[in-house]
């Protein structure tokens, strides 16, 4: 099975508050130098056939700027995947630009991405023109906009980089637009203590096309690391 590249982004990626909603994988801002990385697994079904997928995801803040008169931050996303038949995808490593103002709990930083570079594998590194594209890169899946139609999940305990945690739930849907539409039901679980505010994710991904059969894809993540060393991997893109 051929997965398409924007099964290959999604796998990317996603507070404790009764107003909490499934706001990709950024609910609180940490100071910069901050990252935490993910384990992720993930499953994807065309038809009969299922293929299963691990790997990680990296989320950091690396680096401040003021950038139209505003305090803004350099959010960087790195994911890594092998396929259950040990086929190595090509690492994605996105930096985006973004105020403040707008990441955290409830906020849409997808709306207000200033610019962004995006790299694959060992590839020159290339200005991202268009961030809410879901076929060229990972970032509306990490910044994905809150649900409309969230709804409070019971507390579940949660064994982590943080050890065992009672972290609270949101669940909610969301759509993004490529050359098909996706249809995304997330299920985030919550804690403080987590330094994006996120301690666990599962996304439940369906493609909708007329007439033809889609991969459906569910993954996985779980805080694996944290630390506030964090250091760009394309440092001269500014």
């Amino acid at each position: 099975m051929k997965t398409p590249f924007y099964f290959a982004a999604v796998v990317v990626l996603a507070l404790t508050t009764s107003s909490a909603r499934p706001d990709g994988l950024i609910y609180q801002l940490p100071k910069d130098g901050t990252w935490v990385s993910y384990d992720m697994d993930a499953t994807v079904e065309m038809g009969e056939h299922k293929e299963t997928m691990k790997g990680s995801l990296r989320l950091a803040s690396v680096g401040k700027t003021t950038e139209q008169d505003k305090p803004c931050r350099w959010i960087e996303v790195a994911f890594e995947a092998r396929a259950g038949n040990q086929r190595q995808m090509p690492k994605i490593t996105v930096k985006a630009l973004i105020p403040e103002e707008h990441l955290g709990k409830g906020k849409a930083p997808l709306d207000h991405v200033i610019r962004a570079w995006i790299r694959r594998a060992e590839s020159d590194p290339k200005e991202l023109e268009d961030p809410k594209n879901f076929d060229k890169g990972p970032l509306p899946m990490v910044l994905a906009p809150p649900s409309k139609d969230a709804k409070q999940l019971e507390e579940k305990t949660v064994d982590s980089d943080l050890g065992e945690l009672s972290c609270p739930g949101v669940t909610g849907t969301t759509k993004f637009k490529a050359r098909e539409t996706i249809d995304v039901t997330l299920e985030t679980r919550l804690h403080p203590k987590s330094p994006f505010g996120v301690v666990a994710a599962r996304w439940d991904i369906n493609v909708s096309t007329e007439g033809e059969t889609q991969p459906a894809l569910t993954m996985n993540l779980k805080l694996s690391g944290r630390g506030d060393d964090a250091k760009s991997e394309l440092p001269e893109q500014q």
